[in-house]
Formats: structure tokens, sequence, C-alpha cells
């Protein structure tokens, strides 16, 4: 299975080392494992491959994830059970090379090899969520609104330059549905990240998902990752809604795992972020939905989340902050 891609994000493919098979007979027989679809981040995107426990290769179907990383799977002869994707992680990590790379800017942009996935399981965990350093050729950089360098560990946008670059969007005056530029040949990404005294990327969020309360800036991401782990959760999504006092008031939407009881959910959320985020960056409402709608690229549409959001709010005269919905977090 050598060179088959096992799908990390939209812009971030991991894909198993080629010669991880040559190594000895324990990487082989793991590298074989591998064979059912993954979900990473829980959001019904996919990936490639598990490892069953008792070492065999085997077709499963993948079921559910949630975000505690547990794989729900049906194997080939239609038992069902719970895959802790970790255990298969630490087989898989030190194999793996992942990249970071866009429509825009032909992939990869950035690297994170073999190697470095090895000094995340060794010692370096945080290194395991980077996109990794620049690839050959390419140069990348990290910038405020002004188009100015941040300093090392901030975060701005990234922007990348080099022969990987696209010369610029078919007929882009008439486009209103674009989000990136180049500007003297640099493409900038609308992807947040910082960068690490060694050329490493992180990516924070996105640039046009950005929550501004009260001159604060949240990354959604950030409060995601601390709902996800509510028990009961299945998947979240945090938007800015329309705030006449504070600009954006954060609202997060989740749906519940089938087992789980929804009017529960808004108030272990509220009482989960009390403990664990900024009061500004806490969700000042919680709401329980069927389903998060997806795009065409099966990530969540946050577009389609907030424009009712916002008319809402218009509707009601954009209600102070404090006005908050079930579940807020005070």
């Amino acid at each position: 299975m050598a060179g088959s891609g096992f799908d990390v994000d939209e812009d971030r493919l991991a894909q198993s080392d080629p010669d991880a098979g040559g190594r000895d007979a324990e990487s082989a027989a793991a590298a074989a494992q591998l064979t059912a679809q993954v979900d990473h981040d829980a959001r019904r995107r996919g990936a490639q491959w598990v490892a069953d426990g008792d070492g065999a290769a085997v077709d499963v179907e993948p079921l559910r994830v949630d975000p505690r990383c547990q794989l729900l799977a049906r194997k080939h002869d239609g038992r069902e059970g719970l895959v802790d994707l970790p255990e298969v992680d630490v087989r898989l990590t030190p194999h793996l090379v992942q990249y970071y790379g866009l429509v825009e800017a032909i992939p990869p942009v950035t690297v994170l090899d073999a190697s470095q996935h090895a000094r995340g399981l060794a010692g370096e965990p945080e290194l395991l969520s980077s996109a990794g350093r620049p690839a050959l050729g390419v140069e990348i950089a990290v910038v405020d609104e002004a188009g100015l360098p941040v300093a090392l560990g901030e975060a701005g946008e990234v922007i990348t330059r080099g022969d990987h670059v696209m010369a610029g969007y078919y007929n882009p005056g008439v486009r209103t549905d674009l989000s990136k530029a180049v500007r003297d040949g640099w493409l900038h990404t609308g992807d947040l990240g910082r960068l690490d005294a060694e050329g490493n990327l992180w990516l924070v969020d996105r640039k046009g998902d950005m929550i501004i309360r009260g001159g604060y800036n949240i990354h959604p991401r950030e409060v995601e990752d601390v709902v996800a782990e509510v028990a009961g959760v299945h998947e979240v999504a945090v938007v800015g809604v329309d705030d006449a006092d504070w600009g954006q008031r954060v609202v997060a939407l989740v749906t519940a795992q089938p087992d789980a009881d929804p009017t529960a959910l808004p108030d272990a959320i509220a009482a989960h972020c009390r403990d664990r985020l900024a009061s500004y960056k806490k969700p000042k409402e919680v709401r329980v939905v069927p389903e998060l709608p997806l795009n065409s690229t099966g990530k969540i549409a946050k577009k389609d989340l907030k424009a009712p959001l916002n008319a809402e709010a218009g509707a009601a005269g954009a209600a102070p902050a404090g006005g908050a919905g079930p579940g807020a977090a005070s």
C-alpha cells in the first residue's frame, strides 16, 4: 500500500512512506493493516486506514467517529466495534509524510516529513499538529493586515511565493466569491497560521471565519476544539453573529451523538467552556441542530449557518450580548 493517501484535511494530506515496508517487519505489517477509512476531525470527511486489533488485515466500513477519536466500524464479517485511533496513530505516524497546499498553489507548499513525525512521537507532540516546513523552491511568510511579517509564534495570514503559485483567477473583476489574491507575486491564502524558529507552519484558522468581539480576535477552531470535548457532541461549528453592542457574539451549533440527550447539551457545553475558555471566547448561545450543512468539498458551510442567524439578529435589533440564549456561558 505504499504511496496511498491518508486524508487529514482538505488542504493537508498525509501519505504512507513508500520506504516504510523495507525498514522492518513490524513497520511493513503495520502498513499492511491500514485498510479502512478514518475521519481525523469527526466531520464526515474521510481518510483511508485503520488497523484491526488482532493484527489481521480487514475491510471495514466506517460508521462514525466521535470527537474523542473513537471509530465505530463494521468489519467485513458484519461485526461492529470501536477502534481507538490514537493507538493506530502510534503505529502509523512514524511512516507518514503530510503536506499543506491549495488549488491556487500547487501542493506541496509545506511538508511535514517522516523524521518530523518520529520526533513528534519521541517527545515533541506539538510538532504533529504542524503542517511542516516550506517545500523546495517555495517561500512562505506570515503577515499582518498591512502585509508586514509578524513575530515568530504570532498568528497572521499565510502567504506564499514561487513557481507553484497561480498567475491569477480568470475574469476576477466580476467574481464575488474570491477569498484569495496574488499581490506582487505572493499568494495571500486566506489561511491564518504561525511559524516557529525552524520554519514549521501551524495553521490556526480561516481568515474569513475570524470572530471579532469587542475588539478581540477569536479563532473559531479554538472554541470548536473545546466544545468537541463535551460528551454527546458529534459535530460543532462556531460562528460570529452580528451584535449591536460588541460587533459579533460567539454562537456554537452542534449535532448530538445518537445516544445523547440533546436537551442537556447546551448547559453541559456552557459549563465546560466556563472552565476552559476566556470569558470573551465563550459561546453566548448554543444551539443543537439536526445536521450541519456541508459545501462541495465536505467542509461545514459556515456562510450558510451565519446568514439566517444574522437575519435573526437583525430582526431582533441585534440584542445585547448579555441577552444570552439557551446554554449561554457567562
